[in-house]
């Protein structure tokens, strides 16, 4: 799941950051990055984003986008 992006100044690459499936004992405490603009993975090509929202428990329609 990509979870941020960033840039390295020392390398000059952009990257994503990526959560891993596994826990957080693996990687950068259960994160990854992946080069920024090449599709590693096709990780670019399937690009879904969403808004989270709070909803009330007892009354769906009452939801507040976060």
């Amino acid at each position: 799941m990509l979870v941020g992006w960033g840039y390295d100044d020392k390398t000059s690459m952009k990257y994503w950051i990526v959560r891993n499936s596994y826990n957080k004992n693996w990687g950068m405490n259960g994160d990854f990055l992946l080069r920024r603009g090449q599709n590693d993975f096709a990780v670019e090509a399937d690009i879904v984003a969403f808004e989270p929202a709070l909803c009330s428990e007892s009354d769906t329609n009452a939801c507040t986008v976060i």
